[in-house]
Formats: C-alpha cells, sequence, structure tokens
C-alpha cells in the first residue's frame, strides 16, 4: 500500500467513525438527563407550587389554566388542586371539597420508605429512546429568572401498550443548569389524535431539601365545614330458619 493509499484508509475510517459517533449535542442531552435523575433520587423533602395550561386546537380553540400545590416529606404530604385538597400527616389522610364544604379522615395507609414520589417531574430517562440539546432559556421561579437546559426527548410506546404501538409524541423539559431540577414541562398528544393539545407545566416556586413545619402537614377543617359520613347500607335480611319437614307417618 502506497503512502496515498494508507492517508486515504486513515480518512476515510476517520470519517466512518465521525459517522457512527452519537452527534456532541446528543451526549450532552443524555448526560443532563442523568444528572437530573440522579438529583431526584437524592430529594428528601418536596414543597412546590406550579401551574398548568392546556392549549386546544379547535374551532373555538380553549384554554384552561389551574393552580396546584405539592409537599412532601417521609410518610406525609398535601396536594391542592383548585377545590380539593388531600393531607396526609403519618397517622390519618384527610381530603376536603370546597364544593361541597366536607372533608373525610381515614387511617393512613402504609407508606414505602426511599425517595419521594415525584410523579410528573421525575424524568423516566430510562425509557428515552432519544434526546436533543435544543437550546437555553430562562424560566421565572420564585420571581427570580432561572437559566435551563432546553432538552427535546422522545420515548418508544407507553408501558403495557399493545405490540407495534406508536411511540409517545415528543416533550420538552426545561432544566436548572445548577440544580438539575425540571422546572417547566410541556407536552403534545399524538399527531393521530384531534383535536390537537398541548399541556405545559411550569413551577412557580420550588424548596427542595428543606425543613417543612409540621403546620404543612396539619388539616384545620374550614369554618362551616361537615366531617362526610358514608351513605347507610341497610344489611340483608337475615334468613328465616328452615322448618322441620314433617315425618311421615310410620317413620320414627
Amino acid at each position: 500500500m502506497t503512502r496515498h493509499e494508507k492517508a486515504l484508509a486513515v480518512l476515510t475510517g476517520a470519517v466512518t467513525a465521525l459517522a457512527l459517533a452519537p452527534p456532541a449535542a446528543a451526549q450532552d442531552a443524555a448526560e443532563i438527563l442523568n444528572r437530573t435523575a440522579e438529583a431526584y433520587r437524592q430529594i428528601r423533602t418536596w414543597d412546590i407550587e406550579q401551574t398548568v395550561v392546556v392549549e386546544t386546537a379547535g374551532i373555538p380553540p380553549s384554554r384552561t389554566e389551574r393552580r396546584e400545590r405539592y409537599a412532601a416529606v417521609e410518610g406525609k404530604h398535601r396536594w391542592e388542586q383548585d377545590t380539593r385538597m388531600s393531607i396526609a400527616d403519618g397517622r390519618y389522610e384527610w381530603t376536603y371539597s370546597s364544593r361541597t364544604n366536607q372533608y373525610t379522615r381515614s387511617e393512613q395507609g402504609p407508606v414505602g420508605g426511599g425517595p419521594l414520589p415525584m410523579g410528573y417531574w421525575t424524568p423516566d430517562a430510562e425509557r428515552v429512546v432519544r434526546a436533543r440539546l435544543a437550546g437555553e432559556e430562562n424560566i421565572v421561579v420564585d420571581g427570580v429568572a432561572v437559566p435551563c437546559y432546553v432538552v427535546e426527548i422522545e420515548r418508544g410506546p407507553a408501558p403495557g401498550s399493545a405490540p407495534g404501538s406508536p411511540p409517545e409524541p415528543p416533550e420538552t423539559l426545561w432544566i436548572d443548569k445548577v440544580r438539575y431540577l425540571v422546572l417547566e414541562r410541556q407536552r403534545r398528544t399524538s399527531p393521530v389524535f384531534a383535536p390537537q393539545r398541548i399541556r405545559t407545566t411550569t413551577l412557580t416556586r420550588i424548596q427542595v431539601n428543606e425543613p417543612l413545619p409540621d403546620s404543612v402537614f396539619t388539616f384545620l377543617p374550614p369554618d362551616g365545614s361537615a366531617l362526610e359520613t358514608p351513605a347507610s347500607i341497610t344489611p340483608p335480611a337475615a334468613a328465616e330458619p328452615a322448618t322441620p319437614a314433617r315425618k311421615k307417618k310410620g317413620q320414627r
């Protein structure tokens, strides 16, 4: 092999390796997702407020907005959404509806240990089939502009879906560049469904791994509220005892 042929072979190999290697942005996005998942595994207390905006394309288009609050420590939680509330203090779980001004109380069930269940905000990195770093933007939280990575992700079919099901539609995450927490998340419905819907959830306040007072997990019945009692159930009538059959004449 001549020197020219050797140089051509080296160049061809380098181009092939570059083509097979994932783009730098994809590598960065994967690393960001992994660091974000690890940040959530380290959370022990959690108190957030968020807004959820759902926009629907159609004639006419529609837009709804609601505010929510979630707080949790091991064995306790608080959840507020519009007219509903749920509080667990480690012993009892309370639910309240402002529409009926009634509340319930029940024994709190067993709570598993380990990291807190962050649900919607915890990125499921294991199911991501493709990730792309789309840029950087600021998200305002607690009145402060927070620099964020903008990461677009694609997943495969939803868990439990039938073979051959289409993948979930792409979504976009705005991830805090310092704390690696998701501050905004946008999901779109699949293009095969109409009308199209865009759901954007944005944190407006966040407090992580800081002491939370007992008052956060204390339920105080609002003025005039009443304890809801389950509807009475009428027990079935007791069956009458069977009448012994009369013996035939001549039987002992």
